[in-house]
């Protein structure tokens, strides 16, 4: 089966291949060669419809990377080796994503720890006392003296009496019903 026949011939037509392939995905000569190879590892195959089936494996490999279909079509670890029948699509698909998920697991124990960055370099910078002299010891934060004489945090509100709050209600027309208070 030529590239030719198998895009512009098969039933998946110009649905299958994109006309710009990904670098690292099997390009579909290649994956017409790889699905020549699986086929011809067994004894017989049966499909319905034979031309149908290898356009829809080429165009599967077309999915993966080169390695990962080189590797499920290997007459040594590859499918012809698992199983004794010829596979269907579904058995050839996950073959190729368990071979694909080794690989990058593979990839990943290879570089562990590489994406940790080195530690920072603290040299350079002051130490405690030295900010506490530029700073202060309250880092440059006043403290509000209350009239007890003690530091606070806190700013010193007062609440409004019934007469404001009554008065702020009328003035923004929010109707709103304050009990005088009972003296």
């Amino acid at each position: 089966m030529s590239d030719e026949d198998q895009t512009n011939g098969s039933p998946f037509g110009k649905f299958s291949m994109h006309e710009s392939q990904q670098p690292n995905k099997t390009s579909p000569s290649d994956a017409t060669k790889f699905t020549k190879l699986l086929l011809g590892s067994y004894s017989r195959v049966e499909a319905d419809d034979p031309e149908v089936f290898a356009s829809a494996v080429v165009r599967l490999f077309c999915y993966y990377p080169v390695d990962v279909v080189t590797r499920v079509c290997d007459p040594v670890f590859g499918l012809a080796t698992k199983l004794k029948w010829f596979p269907t699509l579904a058995e050839i698909k996950s073959e190729c994503t368990a071979v694909s998920a080794e690989f990058a697991h593979r990839e990943r124990r290879k570089n562990l720890g590489k994406s940790i960055p080195p530690p920072v370099d603290r040299q350079g910078r002051p130490t405690m006392e030295e900010l506490k002299a530029k700073y202060g010891p309250n880092w440059g934060i006043a403290r509000e003296e209350k009239s007890s004489g003690g530091p606070t945090n806190k700013p010193d509100f007062k609440c409004m009496t019934n007469e404001q709050l009554a008065e702020h209600y009328k003035k923004y027309g929010l109707g709103c019903l304050i009990k005088k208070s009972q003296e």
